[in-house]
C-alpha cells in the first residue's frame, strides 16, 4: 500500500509540473504572432515568432540614381557640388489589389555629388544619355544608403529625395532637374519606394523604385519593382496603380548656363586703311575658379569662318583684328562682366569709339548671346579749298587751256604767212 501511495504521489507531481510549462508555450499575444502567408489568409503553420526578436528583419542596402552635368559644346564645365536631403514620404493604406505604403523609417544617407572643373567632356550623341549633339556632359551616381535602417515588416516604405541648390561659390546659372538640356526646370523631387518582402519568415529588401515628383498612391499587388523599363526602373504599371506611378525616373539632369559675346573691328573714314591690323583685348571678371572662357575667329573680313576652332582664352590677352574681323567668346558664366579695349586706340590719326564696350551678364537662367561689341577706328581727310581746285574745276580749266593754246597756235601760223 505504501508503495502504491508513493507511486500515485509521484505521478501527481509530474502532472502538476507539466501544466505551467505547457501554459508558458502560448507566449505573450501582445508581442508575438502566428505567421501568415505573404498575401494574408490562414496561418501556414502553427510556429509562432517575431521578426525582430527572431532576427528576421530586413537590413537596408543601397540604390543609385544617375546624375548628368551638361554644358554647351566647346565650353568648360565648372567645379560644382550637389547635395540632397531625404525625408519620409506619405503613408497609404492597402486597398483592394494594392500594397500598403508606410512612411519611410530611419534616416537614409545620401552622399554629395561633386564634379571637377572640366569634367564634362563626353559629346551628346544618339545612344548616349544626352543626345543633343551641341552639348557635352559628365555623369556620376547619386548613392542613397539604407544600410543603417532595419525594416521590421513587409510592405512598401516611401521616402522623398530632394536636390538642393548648389552652393558652390562662384557658380550660378544652374538649370535643375531638366527633362533634356535647355528644357524646363523640374521640382527636383524623386519618390523612392523600398520594397520589403517576407520569404519563409525572413524579411528582405526586394528592390527600389524611383518616381518623378511626389507620389502619394499605392502600387498594385501585381506590380513588379524588378521589371525593367526604358528608364531602367520598374515597368508594368497597371490600371489599378495610382495616378503618377508610371512616371518613373532614375536620373537628374542639370545644365550649367553659359553666355556668349562677340567683338568686331570696323575701319571707317576716307583715310581709313582697310588693310591695317589692330590689337584688341577682352577683360573678364567674376569668373569662377577653374572656368576658362574660350574663343575663336568666326568672321574674317566680313566672311564667316567655316568650322571655327575654339581655344582657351586668357582674360586680357590682345588678339589681332583686321577690318570686319569678328571673334566669339563662349562659356561665360552668369554674373561675369567683360570690358573691350583696343590697346593702340587713337593712334596714327584715328579716332577710336566703342559700342557695348562693357557688360555684366544677368544672374539668372536666361542664356544671353551678346553680339554688339564693336570697336571702330575712323580717319578722314578734308580736301583743301582755295588754290587747290576740285576735280570738276580742274577739268574745265584744262579744257580752256587746250583751246587757248590751239587758237594761239593757229594765229601764230597765220601771221607767218
Amino acid at each position: 500500500m505504501k508503495k502504491l501511495l508513493a507511486l500515485l504521489t509521484a505521478a501527481l507531481m509530474i502532472v502538476l509540473l507539466a501544466v505551467p510549462a505547457a501554459a508558458s508555450g502560448t507566449g505573450n499575444p501582445g508581442s508575438r504572432f502566428v505567421r501568415r502567408s505573404h498575401h494574408g489568409g490562414e496561418p501556414t503553420n502553427s510556429t509562432t515568432f517575431d521578426y525582430k526578436t527572431d532576427g528576421k528583419e530586413a537590413t537596408g542596402t543601397e540604390t543609385q540614381l544617375h546624375k548628368y552635368l551638361v554644358v554647351e559644346k566647346d565650353t568648360v564645365s565648372p567645379a560644382i557640388t550637389f547635395s540632397y536631403t531625404v525625408a519620409p514620404g506619405a503613408a497609404s493604406a492597402a486597398g483592394t489589389g494594392t500594397l500598403p505604403v508606410y512612411a519611410g523609417i530611419g534616416a537614409p544617407t545620401v552622399a554629395n555629388v561633386t564634379f571637377a572643373a572640366g569634367a564634362a567632356t563626353t559629346p551628346g550623341a544618339t545612344g548616349q544619355p544626352i543626345t543633343d549633339t551641341t552639348k557635352l556632359f559628365a555623369s556620376a551616381d547619386i548613392t542613397i544608403s539604407f544600410a543603417n535602417i532595419t525594416f521590421d515588416k513587409p510592405g512598401v516604405y516611401r521616402y522623398i529625395l530632394t536636390e538642393a541648390n548648389s552652393n558652390t561659390e562662384g557658380v550660378g546659372g544652374v538649370l535643375y532637374d531638366v527633362d533634356a538640356p535647355d528644357g524646363t526646370e523640374g521640382d527636383r523631387i524623386r519618390t523612392i519606394d523600398v520594397y520589403v518582402i517576407d520569404t519563409e519568415g525572413v524579411l528582405s529588401v526586394q528592390g527600389y523604385v524611383s518616381y518623378k515628383g511626389t507620389i502619394t498612391g499605392s502600387p498594385a499587388q501585381t506590380y513588379d519593382p524588378n521589371g525593367v523599363a526604358a528608364d531602367g526602373y520598374a515597368n508594368g504599371s497597371t490600371a489599378t496603380d495610382a495616378t503618377g506611378l508610371d512616371e518613373k525616373s532614375n536620373q537628374y539632369i542639370n545644365q550649367v548656363k553659359t553666355n556668349t559675346m562677340t567683338a568686331k573691328k570696323v575701319i571707317a573714314g576716307n583715310q581709313g586703311d582697310k588693310e591695317s591690323k589692330w590689337n584688341i583685348k577682352v577683360d573678364f571678371t567674376n569668373l569662377p575658379t577653374g572656368v576658362n572662357v574660350k574663343y575663336a575667329k568666326i568672321e574674317e573680313k566680313g566672311t564667316a569662318v567655316t568650322n571655327p576652332t575654339y581655344a582657351d582664352y586668357t582674360s586680357g590677352t590682345a588678339l589681332e583684328y583686321g577690318h570686319l574681323d569678328k571673334y566669339k567668346f563662349i562659356g561665360i558664366p552668369e554674373g561675369a562682366s567683360y570690358t573691350v579695349t583696343e590697346t593702340d586706340a587713337n593712334k596714327e590719326g584715328y579716332t577710336t569709339t566703342y559700342a557695348a564696350q562693357t557688360y555684366t551678364f544677368a544672374s539668372d537662367t536666361t542664356i544671353e548671346d551678346k553680339d554688339d561689341a564693336i570697336v571702330t577706328n575712323t580717319r578722314s581727310g578734308q580736301i583743301p579749298t582755295g588754290i587747290a581746285l576740285g576735280i570738276t574745276g580742274g577739268v574745265v580749266l584744262l579744257a580752256l587751256a587746250v583751246v587757248y593754246f590751239v587758237i594761239r597756235r593757229r594765229l601764230s601760223v597765220r601771221d607767218e604767212y
